[in-house]
């Protein structure tokens, strides 16, 4: 039964207002006065009412609830007939509540006063002992900026909350955490956009109520809100051997869209591996296993496992490939060197491009001596260096469709290209001849329109040395010297007329091919062209021309993309593309040939979002080894993602772990199952601090 403490009908009770802080003495019997006392606590009864004048005569006011009208009515002075005594008011219950929170407050403020102006005032704010990390710190004043505001500080800090920005500030001074330090994750508002976008096409779950809960009472921010402080994730003042980055699964997910309680417990499946982007070395996992390995050959050079190939970073993250002569070597070393190779074993560097120089004798065209027999073509390279010559351009785009073998029909102007490029081939031969990789060097430059450090052109040039040229020279082209000066000098220098070759009275002796000369590697003149043999992997002069020509191929260049192509075809000498790809764009996205000489290599000061420890897991496996986790996508083809220049075409040799393999051991009651446990909050590219010694070097510069 509710019990009604006060009745508010006129009939039934005087209405005790609440905001008076005097009430009548009589109040406990029950007959109050119904004018009550004064502000300052004085009775003012004297009379039961107080009659009014009305229409010639005095008329009582007694209420209804006091008795109603009385018998005798007022006095003729209109003074009422029933006087009554005074009485004591008491204080109200607001009046004495009032009192005691006064004096309790003044208590309180005195007693602070009092500890934050004494010489022990910081033992009673002490929030407790700092971890190991920070407990270098000077004072107060090195994290918080409210102490510097002095006592009004702290009380404005604890209930406003307003310095926990200003504060996050000063943790970067120590911690160089980038631009976005206190965006989330530490990354852009656009990349931030982005990845929320594919979080929300994440499987939805239903959301548990504590992570609710949390995700209300934990400050964050939506896309364009206010900043996220450090102190949202990092408590200090929790002892030395606190962890600072521990948090809660709950704390975690409170800002994702896609919210889950813990891991074995709604956290979505894995889609990140296999990688969407291909492998940089082009390797066939099943091809190997499965055929080349079975291979007599190679049975006894395959690796028993995968630790053959792969070894792990110095952090135990991420499975590296081993190099070339650790996993490679023993099967491929050959095949790069050109052992067994039915075509050239080196590259074509420069060339007598084959003419018809009967058709040219007959209609008088003056390009000197010419090998009759010779019947190549204009190689990349040449088209590389021959580019910077006056005319050249333009004569190889007239002859682009004709025959230079049979030139009897070619009409005069293609006739006159035919010359121009003969002098051309000349005169490339001529100043190499006589300048050397000087020579070379101008033409490098001016074929790229920028300088060339010593370093790249002798990359370039590839040790080319000057016997192989004038060997060259003497075979293709012996009067060479006379006849180029005689051009420039604008004299007709016409073909010679043929002359018997004298016999050799020697016997005839079969000596080394120049590229037997060059099995290990460098220079040969065989017949009409000057090959360049690979010296083994890692190349140095295949490796400089596809860097430098895949600059000008990147803007179009169609001399530079002749070249790169040459190189970077898998069935090429070397062999470099077989096994390293090449990308048409950069890791942003940017046009630009890019070729991959190294597996993947993960930044050792590069944080992402998923840790992975390896070595930590290797204690763990069974029998099955690596193939615990990474099961083979049984009828995958890798290879055919190799074949164009878009790293995103890719199939890869393993199928996607499950999550269930995981939480066999990461459950809240086996291994750790916490977000942090994985997943790291920063985001990006942190360099360790660098030591400076500014005092060692201004003494050493007193000493000199």
């Amino acid at each position: 039964m509710v019990k009604i403490l006060q009745q508010f009908d006129f009939r039934q009770s005087f209405y005790q207002r609440p905001n008076q802080e005097w009430q009548c003495g009589r109040i406990a019997d029950g007959n109050p006065c119904q004018i009550g006392p004064d502000a300052k606590g004085r009775c003012r009864a004297t009379y039961e009412c107080q009659p009014i004048f009305n229409d010639g005569r005095w008329t009582c006011t007694r209420s209804t609830f006091s008795g109603g009208l009385c018998e005798h009515g007022p006095r003729p002075d209109g003074t009422c007939c029933r006087p009554i005594a005074p009485c004591n008011p008491i204080q109200s219950w607001r009046a004495r509540i009032s009192s005691v929170s006064r004096w309790a407050t003044l208590l309180t403020v005195g007693f602070l006063l009092i500890i934050f102006t004494s010489s022990y005032s910081t033992r009673f704010v002490d929030p407790g002992e700092l971890t190991f990390q920070h407990s270098r710190v000077g004072s107060c004043a090195g994290c918080h900026s409210s102490y510097e505001l002095g006592i009004l500080g702290w009380p404005h800090a604890a209930f406003t909350g307003v310095p926990e920005v200003e504060d996050s500030k000063r943790c970067v001074n120590c911690h160089a955490m980038g631009k976005n330090a206190f965006d989330p994750h530490g990354l852009s508002k656009p990349s931030m956009a982005k990845k929320t976008k594919r979080a929300e096409k994440s499987t939805e779950v239903s959301i548990p109520w504590a992570v609710k809960l949390i995700g209300a009472a934990v400050p964050h921010r939506s896309e364009g809100g206010d900043t996220l402080p450090c102190m949202a994730c990092h408590q200090e003042h929790r002892g030395q051997t606190a962890e600072l980055t521990e948090t809660s699964n709950e704390r975690c997910t409170a800002c994702h869209t896609a919210q889950f309680m813990s891991f074995s417990g709604g956290h979505p499946r894995f889609t990140r591996f296999p990688f969407k982007r291909r492998t940089r070395i082009a390797f066939d996992h099943e091809g190997h296993f499965q055929t080349h390995f079975k291979e007599e050959d190679f049975k006894e050079k395959a690796p028993s496992g995968c630790f053959g190939c792969h070894t792990p970073d110095v952090r135990g993250s991420t499975m590296i490939v081993k190099g070339f002569d650790a996993a490679c070597a023993d099967c491929h070393a050959a095949q790069i060197e050109g052992a067994g190779r039915a075509s050239e074993k080196g590259i074509e560097v420069l060339n007598v491009p084959g003419l018809d120089v009967l058709s040219l004798a007959e209609q008088e065209v003056a390009i000197g001596g010419w090998p009759e027999d010779a019947e190549g073509e204009i190689t990349p390279f040449m088209d590389f260096l021959l580019s910077v010559d006056t005319g050249y351009s333009e004569a190889r785009e007239l002859l682009a469709d004709a025959d230079l073998l049979d030139l009897a029909d070619l009409p005069d102007d293609q006739i006159a290209a035919v010359k121009t490029i003969a002098w051309s081939v000349k005169a490339l031969l001529h100043d190499l001849a006589v300048e050397g990789v000087p020579a070379l060097h101008e033409r490098l430059e001016k074929a790229t329109g920028h300088g060339l450090t010593t370093m790249e052109v002798a990359g370039l040039a590839g040790l080319l040395p000057a016997a192989v040229i004038r060997e060259a020279q003497g075979a293709w082209f012996p009067h060479l010297y006379r006849e180029v000066p005689k051009h420039a000098a604008g004299e007709e220098v016409p073909i010679p007329e043929e002359s018997e070759e004298e016999e050799d009275a020697d016997e005839a002796i079969e000596l080394a091919s120049g590229e037997d000369w060059a099995s290990t590697g460098g220079w040969y003149r065989d017949e009409f062209a000057v090959y360049y043999r690979p010296v083994g992997h890692g190349d140095g002069m295949i490796e400089a021309w596809l860097a430098h020509t895949a600059k000008g191929a990147t803007k179009g260049d169609v001399v530079s993309n002749s070249v790169f192509d040459y190189l970077a075809d898998p069935k090429a000498p070397g062999r470099c593309a077989k096994c390293h790809s090449v990308d048409a764009t950069d890791k942003r996205g940017n046009p630009k040939f890019v070729v991959n000489w190294f597996g993947r290599r993960p930044l050792l000061d590069a944080q992402r979002f998923t840790t992975f420890s390896h070595t930590a897991h290797f204690p763990l496996l069974d029998a099955e080894g690596c193939v615990s986790c990474h099961n083979v996508n049984d009828g995958a083809k890798p290879m055919n993602g190799y074949k164009d220049r878009d790293p995103n075409t890719f199939e890869s040799n393993f199928a996607g772990i499950s999550r269930k393999t995981c939480a066999e051991c990461h459950t809240t009651a086996g291994s750790a199952d916490s977000c942090t446990t994985c997943h790291s909050y920063h985001i990006g590219t942190f360099s360790p601090a660098i030591a400076s010694s500014p005092k060692m070097m201004a003494g050493q510069k007193k000493k000199d």
